[in-house]
This record gives structure tokens, C-alpha cells and sequence, in this order.
């Protein structure tokens, strides 16, 4: 068995056990930020906390391009 066949097959195994993430936000950013609240959270206060953040506060992560002169 190919290597990317084993893969897929562990992510699909993995999925069906723990089922797909909790995060409705598709924005990679955001999951970014809202993984790093649930460090020290529970599930339940990282979501509230994340919605109430990200409805207070338009966070985005800026365009590559104009973040590229940073880099």
C-alpha cells in the first residue's frame, strides 16, 4: 500500500472515531487563534469565547501580499 493510501485511509479512520472538528469557522486564521484559546479552556468557554472575540474585533489575517514585506 502506497503511502498516501495509508494516509488517507488514518484520516479516515480518524475521523469516523473523533468525528470532524468542532470549529464552524473555515478561516484558517480564526481556527488559528481559537486553537490557541482552547489551550488552557474547555471546549464550551473556547467557542464563546472565540465568537465573542471575532464578533468584537474583524480579525483577519492580511493579504500575503501585503504582508509579504514583513516576511
Amino acid at each position: 500500500m502506497k503511502t498516501s493510501e495509508r494516509t488517507s485511509k488514518i484520516v479516515l479512520v480518524l475521523r469516523d472515531f473523533y468525528g470532524l472538528g468542532r470549529y464552524p469557522e473555515k478561516d484558517p486564521f480564526k481556527v488559528l487563534i481559537s486553537t490557541i484559546l482552547s489551550q488552557r479552556t474547555r471546549d464550551e468557554n473556547t467557542t464563546a469565547a472565540s465568537q465573542k472575540l471575532f464578533s468584537k474585533y474583524r480579525l483577519s489575517f492580511p493579504p500575503l501580499v501585503s504582508a509579504s514585506r514583513f516576511l
